[in-house]
């Protein structure tokens, strides 16, 4: 991607060639190409804005090689008329932007400091509102959470953990344990209290707080009794411990 990025810059005038995340090319499209735009919490996560002074910064535009010409503005999360988009000939006011973890935090109602939520799906994301105190916790991702209609920034500290949904579907498609999601919790139940299996769910690394895109998915503690309940359910033990390493 950064070597097809360079050879763009190179090749075409910059005068034609503008970029941004998912819903600044959403809003570009829907809004006939009027708006360029992203909002503060998905700006966040470009690695090229400066969370605290609020603007795109020069030194990770510059290391980056990505001159500032071509990036969206960047607005609040919420505030009238951020564009208007055309849909099927409607002119209809898009008010909002947010990403989708933010946007999760935010739906959540975890309006306070402290307040948190976890998001279960082929992955889990653990998001903490900080406040308008930008938190560098130690080997989570910190971020802004959303800024609305000209008030202060909220920030929130994230952790990722890369396996959790995708672990039930890997005993059910490729191991075949268990016919379906839901048998999961019935196999589980079956299975003996003291199985000793410690199960270790990096399909595909470890995300935070570990960060370890090269760890492996492991079994421990196998023996002649195990059976496949005790399998099922130490998966299911796996992705609750990954939550915790996360929130400790």
């Amino acid at each position: 991607t950064d070597g097809y990025l360079k050879m763009s810059l190179k090749e075409r005038n910059l005068d034609d060639l503008i970029f941004g995340t998912v819903d600044t090319w959403l809003i570009w499209n829907m809004s006939k190409g009027h708006r360029h735009i992203t909002d503060v919490s998905n700006a966040s996560r470009t690695m090229m804005y400066d969370i605290n002074r609020l603007e795109w910064s020069n030194d990770l535009t510059e290391f980056f090689h990505i001159p500032e010409s071509i990036l969206p503005e960047v607005v609040d999360s919420a505030a009238p008329e951020l564009a208007i988009i055309d849909i099927s000939g409607s002119q209809i006011p898009l008010n909002s932007i947010a990403g989708d973890q933010q946007a999760s935090l935010f739906g959540h109602q975890a309006f306070r400091p402290g307040d948190s939520k976890c998001t279960y799906g082929t992955g889990s994301f653990v998001l903490t509102n900080t406040g308008n105190h930008v938190s560098m916790k130690t080997n989570l991702l910190t971020s802004i959470g959303w800024k609305l209609h000209g008030n202060p920034a909220i920030y929130c500290n994230e952790g990722s953990a890369f396996n959790t949904g995708s672990i039930i579907k890997w005993i059910r498609d490729n191991l075949q344990l268990i016919g379906s999601s839901e048998a999961s919790e019935d196999a589980a139940m079956k299975s003996s209290p003291d199985h000793g299996l410690i199960f270790v769910p990096a399909l595909s690394g470890l995300g935070a707080p570990f960060w370890l895109p090269s760890a492996r998915g492991t079994i421990f503690g196998i023996t002649g009794k195990t059976s496949t309940y005790d399998l099922v359910r130490s998966a299911l033990e796996s992705i609750a411990f990954r939550i915790k390493d996360i929130i400790d």
